[in-house]
């Protein structure tokens, strides 16, 4: 818990990959009480010389812990990990999941850890490993408010901002980085339609002004990046635009 000597609660942090290293390094120079956990014993040990508590197992890592984030590579990792995790979480504790995993998993895990009083928030982000350096990455957040309110200070550590569309939203982000110009837009209408609106947004780009598109898509949304910098602030209302009058 919080005392007299630093304001922040316990915190695990398990998945020290390119994403979730930056991310636990930020949470510790803040001075948030951090033990970490990972795969490989270098990436747990360069965070351990910073001054986080170093963790052999996911159990071991969240022991005690009022806050534990996850940044992990897919359903099937989250799933093990919190299975390893699970009886050593304590009845109150909140499992942050910055992982890209699908909803119907997040749901699932919900509903699973509420059962033994644990909350649960869904916070995938987007950013890069940049924008985990900066501390700017974008979260999409999806949990009880409470939960959300509770983890608000750390997730402010992390990012600009977090939103979760409302129904008639369509969230869309941009950023500039060594690569290029990135545009992430959240339907979250699922993988088949994401790809599909990317390809004619790429597509419909290309018409005005010859460019190459990689394209990247998941259960929330997809990205398009390019080469060449685009101004999308104003460009893409057109284009949807255009998209919602041929589709009417």
């Amino acid at each position: 818990m919080a005392t007299a000597a630093t304001p922040w609660p316990s915190t695990a942090f398990l998945g020290l990959g390119a994403l979730g290293s930056p991310m636990a390094a930020r949470l510790l120079a803040a001075g948030v009480p951090l033990t970490v956990h990972n795969r490989s014993h270098q990436a747990r040990q360069r965070l351990e010389a910073a001054g986080a508590k170093g963790a052999a197992d996911p159990a071991a890592a969240v022991r005690g812990a009022e806050l534990i984030c996850l940044c992990l590579s897919d359903d099937a990792a989250v799933r093990a990990v919190l299975a390893a995790a699970e009886p050593a979480l304590a009845a109150g504790c909140l499992v942050i999941d910055f992982s890209t995993i699908a909803p119907a998993t997040s749901t699932a895990l919900a509903e699973h850890l509420a059962a033994r009083g644990v909350g649960y928030i869904d916070a995938p982000v987007t950013g890069g490993t940049e924008g985990a350096q900066a501390g700017t990455l974008s979260v999409l957040i999806g949990g009880a408010t409470a939960d959300v309110e509770r983890a608000r200070p750390l997730l402010e550590l992390q990012a600009r901002w977090s939103a979760l569309p409302s129904p008639d939203t369509l969230l869309a982000e941009t950023i500039q980085s060594r690569e290029g110009t990135h545009l992430f837009l959240y339907p979250f209408a699922g993988r088949h339609a994401h790809l599909g609106l990317a390809n004619l947004i790429a597509w419909r780009v290309a018409q005005r002004a010859p460019n190459t598109f990689s394209i990247a898509v998941n259960d929330y949304g997809f990205e398009l990046l390019s080469a060449t910098a685009i101004d999308w602030p104003s460009l893409l209302p057109g284009l949807l635009k255009e998209q919602t009058d041929e589709a009417r």
